[in-house]
Parts: C-alpha cells; structure tokens; sequence
C-alpha cells in the first residue's frame, strides 16, 4: 500500500453471441430480431417478445418503467444497447429496472444510463452477464449479483451517489470490475460478501462513506486486483489489498497513471458537481492540483522501476 500526497493530477476515474452458424442465426431456431427502442416499440414489449439472440438497442429515452422488466433464462443470451449518448432508463419507485435469471454467456448491457431503484440490475442464479460503458445515479445497490457459479463482468462503467453500494456480489458469484469508478457511495463503493470473490482493477472509488472496498462473510478481494485508486474513505475492509492500489490523503485528489486512460479531470469535475448539486454540498476543495516536483511524483508512482534502474546503474 502506497500513501502519496503533492502530486499532481494526472487522471481521474463483444457482444459475444454464441452461434456455430454462419448465418447469423442464434443457433436456436430464430433468427435474431433487432428492436428499436422507442421508435418501434416500447422498450416492456421488446423484453416481454425477446428471444435468444436478439438485440434491444435503446436509440432514445424510453417512458419511465412502472414495474420490473424480468429477463428469463430461456430469452437469453440477449443484447440491450444504447447509444453513444447513454439514453437513460428510470427505475421504477423501490423496484429493480431490470432482473436477470441464470443469464446465459453473452448476455450484455451497454452504453445506457440508469436512475433509481432500490437495486437497480439485479442478476440471480449461475451463468454470466456482462455490463458496460453505463452510467448509474441514485438508488440503493446499483448492480446486484447472487448466484451459484455466476460470473458477472462490469467495465467502464460509473456510479453516482449510490444510498448503500455501486455493486454488491454475493453467495458464489464471481466479480470482474474494470475502470470503473464509484462516486460517493452510501456505504461502500464495492461490496463483496457471502462467499463471493471479486477482481477489482484500474478502478477509482471515491469519497464512499465507509470503505472503498469491503468484504464481509466469507467475502474475497482476488490476489489479482490492483492499480486501484481508492481516495476519500477508509480504503478497503477485512480485505487483502493489493499493494498496487494508491490511497490519497482527504482534501488531495490524486490518481495512478495506469488509471490516465480512464478518468481524467475533466471527466471527474462533472461527476462531483453532480453529487454537489444533489446534496447541496462543496466538495471543490477535494479536487484541486497539487504542487508537485516534476519527476519527484513519477518515482513515487512507480517505485520498483526505479529501484530497477538504480540496480542497474549498480
């Protein structure tokens, strides 16, 4: 574990359908349908006419949901896509958007926004899912999974103030989370529990009002996470930390170059002042530069290079 303080900001926070054939089918006897959300059907009648192999793709904002849209095992795999906008889907009040059952392999939600709900996805059963390039705000658990040999995937994907967890695993499911970053968390930005394992890399938890990462029960932060930047809480909870992650002193906002790719400051700015306008809060003297010595801050990020190259000069 690494405590850097005075340096500066640098960064913030396939469709894979199984098919053996050649013809586009889904192998299931159907050939797969592209629905165009709203402009030819509501998104509830796509989902309730959704077949294997099938794509949603959500072109623009659909009516607020009323009730869950409940996925089956039989309807999946099973596309849901935006577009480079992220159109935004509204959760109904203290219910799930969406809830997936034993989702099969290639089952995927990307480039959509979410707001609300008390889980906002929830994935239940053995199988895997995949979530990308969304962007949650509000609601109590923004990504929930529980099953038994579930893998659920979720990359580049950001979560704004959610009441209680960005994502929560539990029972046996296995997490893989990737650039993704989870912005003033109720309780803790990533929560693993049960007998879930979880993976976390290049990923920025900020600002969560108890750990960054916490693992309770029999809960485990896989030996195979790191380069994380967690910053603004307590970082980790009854986890093994990987000696990669970087922690920041409160009031000084500073990332790993690994994470340059994935959030730089103009990126960040906007999330915060969302959490500011929703809370009525200041958080600006948490984002600031820091005064730092041009190539003082490089040694520090990457130690063992440097301890490499003076074991070479030696």
């Amino acid at each position: 574990m690494r405590i850097l303080t005075g340096i500066a900001l640098v960064a913030g926070v396939g469709l894979a359908s199984t098919s053996c054939n050649n013809d586009g089918s889904s192998g299931s006897g159907h050939d797969p349908v592209v629905y165009h959300i709203p402009l030819e059907i509501s998104l509830e009648e796509a989902a309730a006419q959704a077949l294997p192999g099938d794509t949603l793709a959500i072109e623009g904002v659909p009516s607020p949901l009323t009730d869950t849209i409940v996925f089956s095992e039989n309807q999946t795999p099973l596309v849901l896509t935006g577009t480079k906008v992220r159109p935004s889907i509204v959760a109904p009040s203290g219910l799930p958007a969406f809830r997936f059952t034993s989702p099969k392999a290639g089952t995927r939600i990307a480039h959509l926004a979410f707001a609300g709900g008390n889980t906002t996805i929830s994935i239940s059963g053995s199988g895997s899912f995949a979530v990308d390039d969304c962007k949650f705000s509000g609601g109590q658990i923004q990504i929930f999974g529980s099953g038994e040999n579930l893998t659920l995937s979720v990359s580049r994907c950001e979560f704004l103030r959610p009441q209680a967890f960005g994502i929560e695993v539990q029972s046996s499911t296995t997490l893989h989370a990737d650039k993704v970053t989870v912005v003033a968390a109720g309780d803790c930005g990533i929560l693993i529990t049960g007998s879930a394992t979880g993976q976390v890399t290049h990923s920025v938890l900020y600002n969560s009002a108890n750990f960054g990462i916490a693992c309770t029960a029999q809960g485990t932060l896989t030996g195979n996470s790191g380069c994380n930047d967690i910053f603004g809480s307590t970082p980790v909870g009854n986890c093994t930390e990987p000696a990669t992650d970087l922690h920041l002193e409160l009031g000084v906002t500073v990332f790993s170059h690994e994470n340059a790719y994935h959030l730089d400051e103009r990126k960040l700015r906007p999330l915060v002042a969302a959490v500011e306008r929703e809370a009525g809060e200041d958080l600006s003297s948490e984002i600031r530069r820091a005064d730092a010595v041009p190539g003082e801050a490089e040694a520090v990020v990457h130690p063992s290079a440097a301890t490499e190259d003076r074991q070479m000069r030696g």
